[in-house]
This record gives structure tokens, C-alpha cells and sequence, in this order.
């Protein structure tokens, strides 16, 4: 209930605790295609005559077409649509690709929007998604299993405009809730619609009162991971959570500036605790460049002093920072950018 309260603001939407983000978008995607294709469970693909199209930005993560592929949709029943900003799902490439699709004689049923991606930590425009999907008839479902978290931050909350009107949205306890591994919750607004999705009967399974969780969901059986989870906020609080989730912004601005001071280039406007810089010396340019960034990453992450790692972003190789742990303090982030100093004069003195 408290995570319905979190992202729905009201506590009657039903939901489960899942092995992971793969599995928790996968049953989001499952649940879109029970509601707009519901000859699909028992008919197959040739129940649909029209192409189905699922929508998302070029910077989802990887779990979602590998959802697509697991309820039998192809890449290319897959649109994955420019970003701007950071990364952020352009709300008029959506809405320019769905006109095109039905023009098209094709079927777009879903979108999803990502809530904090992993790569920059970037916010799709949920309300204007979610507008989107509600105009045209779409699910939308809303990956939030790293940002969710900032939720629970009042000065942040603005950024998630739109979330609470999402069909289901999924969320990493295991991740920015500093809950054991491994614990993904996707909250689902009908519950009706699980039902459809997923019940069985199984006469050697005895049945009890209420909708057993085999009956609206992918596992049969599964770990007590919902006690981790009830345990571990019982223990320290949605407060600490909060507080710890602030820190981690907090810092992750400090290490932006100082990253800025020791003459890297910092991946403006960011807003979680996902940091992104180059280091660009005079007289290096394209693939020389974005080769130095993966040698300093490489040197450092091989000391055993750190770990990050690198991703590809506007057509530049990024070093890329994510702080979601309760105990990195100031003395740490400082001497991260000692390190990353150091080692980038290594290796542009070699170049």
C-alpha cells in the first residue's frame, strides 16, 4: 500500500514482488497486451491483424525489448523514439510516430516511459506521455526501478507529474530503497486485469480464499522477498530512505562540481544521482577522445580503488557515476576525483 500511496496516491492498487526489473517490466508488457489484444491467450499472434507497436525512448534500458521479445512481438514491433536533453523521450517524436503508425495500418497499443534511466538518470515528460496514451488508448507503463525512489522527495516530486496515472509502473526496492537483493514491485491500477492475464486452475494446487499471487502473476514459486522488504523499511523507516536518497543527490551535485573544477566536462541538467563527465584536453577529438575516457575507466576500475562504468551518449563516450549507497560521504567523492585527475593526466601525456 505504501508503494500504491507513493506512485498512484491511493492505496488500492494492487501489486507484487518480483525477481527483478526484467521480470517486473516483462508482466507490465504481458498485462498491456492482455488489454488490448485479448484473443491473444488463447489464439495466438493470428488472433491480431494489424502490426502491434510498443513505444519507447532510445534510452530505456535493455529490459524492455527483451520484454517484447518474451510476449512474442518482433524488434521491429518495437519503436524506439529519439531523446532529447540527457535522454529524456521526445513527447512530439511519440506523438509524430503513433500518427504515422496508424497511417501506416499498424496497431500501437503501449508506451513505455522511464522514470530516472539508467544511463544518465534522465526523467522522461510522464504527464505528456500519459496524456498521449490516454488520447490515443494506449498502457502505459512507467519503468521507475531506479528513480522511483526520488519519490519520496517533496522538491523532486514535480518531476513525476503524470506517474500516478499510469496502468502500472515498476520499482527496485533492491535498488534505491537499500533493500536486499533481489526485490522488484510492479504496481498495476486494475486488478482486474491480472486476473485475465494469468489465472489457472491447477487442481493440485489447493486454493484459497482471495486471488492467490500464482493466479495474477508470472511466478508460481517464489522467495519471501516481500518480508525482506516489509522488514527492512519496518527496521529503519521511509525516513531514512529519504534522507539517504537526498544524500546521494546531494553528493552526486558535489562531485558534478568538483569534477567541473578539476577541468572535466559534466553532462549538464542532471537531477538524481547519476553524474556523467569527459575529459577533453586540447588537441584530442572524436574516437581519440572517447578511447581516453575508456582508458581512464578501464585504469582505475583495475586499481580495485573504485568501480563505474562508460556509456554512449549523443555520440560521445561518457564516464558515468551513480551514487545509491547509504554510506559514501564527501572524503569519498573527493578522492574519486583525485583519482580520475591523476590517472586522466596519465593517459593524455601518452596521447
Amino acid at each position: 500500500r505504501a508503494f500504491s500511496r507513493l506512485c498512484f496516491g491511493r492505496d488500492d492498487a494492487t501489486g507484487m514482488v518480483l525477481p527483478g526489473s526484467t521480470f517486473a517490466n516483462l508482466q507490465g508488457i504481458l498485462l498491456a497486451r492482455t488489454r488490448r489484444f485479448p484473443g491473444w491467450d488463447t489464439e495466438g499472434p493470428a488472433s491480431v491483424s494489424r502490426t502491434p507497436v510498443l513505444y519507447t525512448a532510445a534510452s530505456s534500458h535493455f529490459s524492455i525489448v527483451r520484454a517484447a521479445k518474451a510476449v512474442g512481438l518482433g524488434e521491429a514491433c518495437v519503436a524506439s523514439l529519439p531523446v532529447e536533453g540527457r535522454g529524456e523521450m521526445s513527447a512530439c517524436a511519440l506523438a509524430a510516430r503513433i500518427e504515422r503508425d496508424r497511417r501506416a495500418g499498424r496497431q500501437p497499443f503501449a508506451v513505455v516511459a522511464t522514470a530516472g534511466t539508467t544511463g544518465t538518470g534522465a526523467v522522461d515528460p510522464l504527464d505528456a506521455v500519459a496524456a498521449l496514451a490516454a488520447e490515443h488508448g494506449l498502457w502505459l507503463h512507467v519503468d521507475a526501478c531506479y528513480g522511483g525512489a526520488a519519490l519520496l522527495l517533496e522538491e523532486l516530486r514535480h518531476r513525476f507529474a503524470g506517474i500516478e496515472r499510469a496502468d502500472s509502473v515498476a520499482l527496485d526496492p533492491h535498488k534505491w530503497f537499500f533493500a536486499p537483493l533481489t526485490a522488484s514491485v510492479l504496481l498495476v491500477r486494475d486488478p482486474e486485469i491480472e486476473h485475465r492475464s494469468f489465472d489457472i486452475s491447477a487442481s493440485y494446487i489447493p486454493r484459497q480464499a482471495g486471488l492467490d499471487a500464482f493466479r495474477r502473476g508470472l511466478p508460481v514459486s517464489r522467495r519471501a522477498t516481500s518480508l525482506t522488504v516489509w522488514m527492512s523499511l519496518r527496521a529503519h523507516g521511509w525516513n531514512a530512505v529519504r534522507d539517504s536518497v537526498r544524500e546521494n543527490i546531494r553528493l552526486t551535485r558535489v562531485l558534478e562540481g568538483e569534477l567541473t573544477a578539476a577541468g572535466f566536462r559534466v553532462l549538464p541538467g542532471g537531477e538524481l544521482s547519476v553524474a556523467c563527465a569527459r575529459f577533453e584536453p586540447p588537441g584530442l577529438t572524436g574516437e581519440c577522445l572517447d578511447a581516453l575516457q575508456a582508458d581512464i575507466t578501464r585504469d582505475l576500475v583495475a586499481s580495485g580503488e573504485t568501480w563505474f562504468a562508460t556509456l554512449e551518449h549523443a555520440g560521445a563516450l561518457w564516464m558515468r557515476f551513480n551514487l545509491v549507497n547509504i554510506h559514501t560521504r564527501e572524503r569519498h567523492v573527493r578522492r574519486l576525483v583525485g583519482l580520475l585527475r591523476e590517472a586522466a593526466d596519465r593517459h593524455a601525456a601518452g596521447r
